[in-house]
């Protein structure tokens, strides 16, 4: 079906089929995105949660959203908290790479031989 550059959509209820069933799906699919309902207080929650997307970096949160009559599904995801997240991976990537950098071309310090030289 993809050398053909076809689309195969699949949902499924928990519970509706057998677990191995859902892994074995799981394992063949490029996208996995499960929706799910918490329910608290009397009101209900959605969360979209990506499981699994073939040749992307996914991020394992949960993400808000609502189901709109005009616009459909309105994710509630906060810019700020993306933009502090992906600041806080560059800084983290960049202090691996310039440790490891730091570590292998730092000039190692001379040994000290005798008195320091006075000045004339």
């Amino acid at each position: 079906m993809k050398k053909t550059g076809g689309l195969f959509i699949e949902t499924a209820s928990k519970g509706a089929i057998p677990e191995d069933a859902a892994a074995k799906l799981k394992t063949m699919a490029d996208g996995v995105i499960e929706l799910s309902i918490v329910r608290s207080r009397g009101k209900s929650h959605r969360f979209l949660t990506v499981l699994k997307m073939e040749r992307r970096r996914i991020s394992s949160d949960s993400v808000p959203f609502q189901i709109d009559r005009t616009r459909g599904f309105v994710l509630r995801v906060s810019r700020l908290r993306l933009l502090k997240k992906r600041f806080s991976d560059l800084l983290a990537e960049h202090h691996i790479l310039q440790s490891a950098e730091s570590s292998e071309n730092r000039p190692k310090p001379q040994p000290i031989k005798g008195p320091p030289a006075r000045p004339r």
